[in-house]
């Protein structure tokens, strides 16, 4: 992306989904199709990074995203 990320920053919310062990993540765009990619994009990225810091823990401790 050509946006600087505090701007990225403030255009994005997450929130749990009730009952459902989901995020829902929202992205501010005036192109919808734009802002649906960069929003998985985002929860691509996290899940990685997440699940990644997640190794170096106990099997029975570690919890992975998908």
């Amino acid at each position: 992306m050509d946006l600087p990320p505090q701007l990225m920053l403030g255009r994005t919310k997450a929130e749990p989904v009730q009952d459902s062990g989901q995020i829902r993540i929202d992205y501010e765009d005036p192109d919808p199709t734009r802002a649906q990619q960069i929003a998985l994009a985002i929860a691509v990225v996290y899940a990685r990074e997440h699940n990644a810091a997640e190794q170096g823990k106990l099997r029975e401790e570690r919890v992975i995203l998908s």
